[in-house]
């Protein structure tokens, strides 16, 4: 305080203020706070730098010390700390630069009586919900805490919380909300986002048939937008993808990529991935890897929305089928990332390894790979990939010997994981219980 006390109230001021904005800062973005110009304020920067208290250092300038800007942040009175913070939050939306900024400054910004807050919590969920779904999950369900339920806002919020939430791959939270939401009537829209969110989680948790029955009545109302649309077909194809029903999803997969021009990337993906399986389980094995080949290069590969296919993740997945191990580590490596954090594809790599290891006479190692699946896939509520984490540790006890522990991890109820990702899994698991009982 006494040093501030030294300097000029301009000086003060901008210190404060940049003080919201980080420990290092653009002065362009101070003076866009302050509604100044750089030049208005060159002499205030001069004085704050012979106080010691900010260096300059290549396009941006920063306090001295961490412990300096902090104590000066702290200085600002609790509720201008929140105005400034939305202040900057709203610049930086506006100007369309990073949504991921703007996020961090709105949640310190948000409090119940400021519709305009929660309004640009909205607008920042939408905005990174397709390249952070984890912010995006925060920033929409920061936003519905603090949204009444008599708010006419209060339905939008929690539907997109909902939505937020399962991309994210916070399946529980999000099964909550989509079904509190749903026990009152509802417009046709957002009834139907809801129920595509939930057909996603019925995937994810095993539940195949449940989610082709929410993937239908999400697709039930006619005139849906586009976008919608194509998310309640992504998720009616990932659950026919684990029905492995071939009648139901080669129909819907051929109309897609008959007019590629009228659906998005998404949907297209998941429209290869599903004639990639089909063709798979016809035993055309050429024509289904080049399918997955071209479903990758058609999207990024790897996406951090749970909502969708991974088409790394099915070639892999095949690769692995066909007992091309070098091949298949080298995709595993190339979607073994940060995309992955947190969702319930995170598990399948470890999975692949450990049916990797296990092929080729490293038992330790595949135990290993598959306890890792196991441990990500309870954490995350994903059934389907601790099922066959558990069905994995059976086979590999059974060749151990030790059929007790073999029994206990076949006990494992078994449900149907995404067949892009588990391939014939669930024969495997078949054949190890059968095995299990022939050895006992």
């Amino acid at each position: 305080r006494q040093r501030l006390d030294s300097l000029s109230g301009p000086a003060q001021q901008l210190l404060e203020t940049a003080a919201v904005l980080g420990r290092s800062f653009l002065l362009e973005d101070a003076t866009e706070m302050l509604a100044v110009t750089p030049a208005t304020v060159l002499p205030t920067v001069e004085e704050a730098m012979d106080a010691a208290l900010l260096v300059a250092a290549d396009d941006l300038l920063s306090f001295r010390h961490d412990l300096m800007w902090r104590a000066i942040a702290n200085l600002i009175p609790g509720p201008a700390r929140k105005a400034l913070h939305r202040q900057f939050g709203e610049i930086l939306l506006n100007r369309g630069g990073s949504a991921l900024s703007a996020a961090a400054h709105l949640l310190e910004a948000a409090h119940t009586s400021d519709p305009a807050t929660l309004a640009g919590l909205d607008r920042a969920a939408a905005s990174t919900l397709p390249s952070s779904p984890q912010t995006a999950a925060r920033l929409a369900l920061r936003a519905r805490e603090l949204t009444s339920p008599a708010d006419p806002a209060a339905l939008a919020r929690s539907v997109a919380a909902a939505e937020a939430l399962t991309a994210a791959g916070q399946l529980g939270q999000a099964a909550r909300i989509a079904a509190e939401t749903l026990a009152q009537p509802l417009p046709a829209i957002p009834e139907s986002r809801l129920r595509c969110a939930l057909s996603s989680i019925r995937s994810a948790t095993g539940r195949p048939q449940q989610a082709a029955a929410e993937a239908r009545a999400a697709l039930a109302p006619a005139g849906l937008p586009a976008g919608l649309r194509d998310q309640a077909l992504i998720a009616q194809l990932l659950a026919l993808n684990g029905l492995r029903d071939r009648d139901a999803a080669g129909p819907i997969a051929d109309r897609i990529l008959a007019e590629p021009g009228e659906y998005g990337d998404g949907v297209l993906v998941a429209a290869e991935i599903a004639q990639a399986m089909l063709s798979w389980d016809q035993g055309h094995l050429t024509e289904a890897l080049e399918r997955l080949r071209d479903a990758a290069r058609h999207g990024t590969g790897i996406s951090p929305d749970a909502r969708r296919f991974q088409p790394l993740l099915a070639l892999a997945t095949c690769l692995v089928e066909l007992r091309r191990f070098d091949e298949a580590e080298t995709v595993i490596r190339a979607a073994d990332n940060i995309t992955l954090r947190g969702i319930p594809a995170e598990a399948v790599p470890a999975l692949l390894r450990s049916r990797i290891h296990l092929a080729r006479g490293r038992p330790g190692d595949a135990a290993a790979a598959a306890e890792a699946a196991l441990a990500t896939a309870a954490a995350l509520g994903a059934d389907g990939y601790t099922s066959a984490a558990a069905s994995l540790l059976g086979v590999i006890a059974l060749r151990r010997g030790d059929l007790a522990t073999a029994a206990e991890h076949m006990d494992h109820r078994q449900v149907r994981m995404p067949h892009y990702a588990g391939g014939y899994a669930r024969t495997d698991c078949t054949v190890g219980a059968a095995q299990i009982a022939e050895a006992r």
